[in-house]
């Protein structure tokens, strides 16, 4: 677990009984896991991904091959997506989270999203993305993930609204402006 000063702040153990247990003492609000691409390019990050736990971060970085950022668990989901857009406000960033039976995974995601303007998604007929990859594969991430970006499904109202999109793409190079203009 690492702070937004990158610096270790704490460990989370997960045990064969599925028990996730943190080292006494670990700061987690706020806190995080960064996984990056071999390619990864600060500056040319367009894309990022956040999730819950360690395998759901796994299983998209397998599927999606982009930046992941890795909150522990739905209540942390807010507080590292806020961070993300302080570091990256020019990125897309796709919460992924967690289809929990009682809907709390579903909404931390939602507020998530919504708090930074964000698209989410959250996997069908299965608990997580890491569910869904063991049963149908990376290939079903990637759809499922680029399904929700391409319909536009973001947190709160679905909608991003104008000046919103005017904000995101000013804070683009022109170089990276035309890539995404020719992208969509």
């Amino acid at each position: 677990v690492y702070g937004q000063d990158k610096q270790l702040c704490g460990l989370q153990f997960i045990q064969p009984d599925g028990f996730k247990p943190y080292l006494t003492g670990t700061k987690k609000k706020g806190s995080f896991y960064c996984l990056k691409p071999t390619d990864y390019q600060p500056n040319d990050t367009q894309t990022i991904y956040i999730t819950e736990g360690w395998s759901t971060g796994v299983s998209v970085f397998m599927a999606m091959n982009g930046l992941v950022f890795i909150a522990f668990d739905k209540g942390n989901l807010k507080a590292v997506a806020v961070f993300v857009r302080s570091k990256y406000p020019q990125a897309l960033i796709v919460v992924c989270g967690d289809n929990d039976a009682d809907g709390g995974g579903q909404q931390a995601a939602n507020e998530a999203a919504k708090a930074i303007d964000g698209y989410v998604v959250i996997p069908e007929g299965v608990k997580d993305f890491n569910d869904l990859h063991q049963t149908q594969g990376l290939e079903a991430i990637k759809k499922m993930i680029n399904d929700a970006i391409d319909n536009g499904l973001e947190g709160g109202d679905g909608q991003e609204s104008e000046d919103t999109a005017i904000e995101r793409l000013s804070k683009l190079s022109a170089i990276d402006y035309e890539r995404l203009r020719v992208e969509e």
